[in-house]
Parts: structure tokens; sequence; C-alpha cells
């Protein structure tokens, strides 16, 4: 599996595998997955190279331009109710990704 470390951060539809994990660890169902889209960067966790992710629904993004977003926008300009889960690509392809969405829309 070929993680790409070397792209820049672009939105883009969640892969294959951020799908599976959304399915199997949250219970995301298809009509969220299609929606949802990601963002992508290089990063250090624990002192590794990793490849970090954001996931996001590009329908909450203030400014109405998700397509143009990068990964540190989600946190810095406004749009963090946008995010829904953030994590990592460890170089090995093991995915982890934490839950980010808002307490009263996925807890009902």
């Amino acid at each position: 599996m070929s993680l790409m470390f070397w792209k820049a951060s672009k939105s883009r539809v969640t892969t294959p595998a951020i799908n599976k994990y959304l399915i199997s660890e949250f219970r995301i169902g298809p009509g969220l997955l299609a929606k949802l889209r990601v963002l992508e960067k290089n990063g250090k966790f624990s002192n590794r190279r990793v490849r970090m992710v954001r996931v996001f629904d590009p329908e909450q993004v203030s400014t109405g331009e998700a397509s143009k977003l990068k990964y540190d926008d989600l946190k810095s300009t406004g749009n963090e109710q946008a995010l829904r889960f953030e994590g990592r690509f460890e170089r090995d392809g093991s995915l982890y990704l934490a839950d980010r969405r808002p307490k009263e829309r996925h807890n009902r």
C-alpha cells in the first residue's frame, strides 16, 4: 500500500481504508460516508513519521469553499464545526481516528 507521504493536503473524497474504519469503529452509514471529505498532511506522532488525517463534512464549512481548505484550516479559521474525525495513518498502513463529532449529534 502506497501512502503517498509526499502529497500536499487537498480536500478529497475519503479513501476505502478510511471508509472501512468509519463503518467498523463508528458505525457510519453510507449516506454520511458519501458526504465526508478528508484532508491530510505529513506529521509526527511519538517521534514517528505519520500522515495526519482530518475527516470533515463540507456542508458545515462556514466559507462554503470546502475544496480550497487545507489541513490546518479545520482548526483555525472558524471551521471547527465541520471536523468529524481526526487521527493518523502509520507508515505500515495502520489507521487511528478519534471521534470529533459534536456530542448531541451522534449520541441519539
